[in-house]
């Protein structure tokens, strides 16, 4: 199925191609059962491409700091607009790190609980632009083929390697949406 070269090419055996690298990825999520967790995060507001980073130095920056960062700490953005329909610099994006102890807020260092719950959980292989179709894919096609129905709690990314490390197209990013 071929389409505009702008967008994901969904293959017959369930698989998608990266426009931009031609990079194939899983589409076939797995279903978990996540439990809540609890996180410091950073909010800011604006095209994610320009803020994203930004809110990443504070929060990273925060917790290297306070020797937050351990053992399966987990490092999660939560895109909440979607800049197909919000205006980009009205987009809010927290940059979030999972904390094992109590922390309190602290200036522009918030604290939050990310529900838990039933996700189906997608994994992106390559550089983060990929995440803009794979999202065009999940709610565009995925989500109505199969009849899913959204929680009303935000989808994450989790980001599984260090973008200051790794070569764009080995990042791995899991994409958690929240289903019925």
């Amino acid at each position: 199925e071929l389409r505009d070269d702008k967008q994901a090419q969904l293959l017959s055996d369930g698989t998608f191609i990266n426009p931009l690298k031609n990079d194939i990825m899983e589409i076939k999520p797995k279903i978990k059962e996540l439990k809540d967790k609890k996180a410091i995060y950073v909010q800011t507001i604006g095209k994610y491409s320009d803020t994203a980073g930004s809110a990443w130095e504070k929060v990273c920056g925060y917790a290297a700091k306070n020797r937050l960062f351990g053992f399966g700490t987990e490092l999660i953005g939560i895109s909440y607009d979607d800049p197909t329909i919000t205006e980009p610099e009205k987009c809010r994006y927290e940059a979030c790190i999972t904390v094992s102890k109590d922390v309190k807020p602290d200036g522009e260092i918030g604290v939050k609980q990310i529900n838990g719950g039933k996700y189906a959980i997608f994994t992106v292989k390559g550089p983060y632009e990929m995440l803009s179709p794979a999202y065009q894919y999940i709610f565009g096609k995925w989500m109505q083929e199969k009849n899913i129905e959204l929680r009303d709690v935000p989808c994450y990314e989790v980001y599984l390697n260090d973008p200051k490390k790794t070569k764009p197209e080995n990042l791995k990013t899991e994409i958690s949406v929240p289903v019925r």
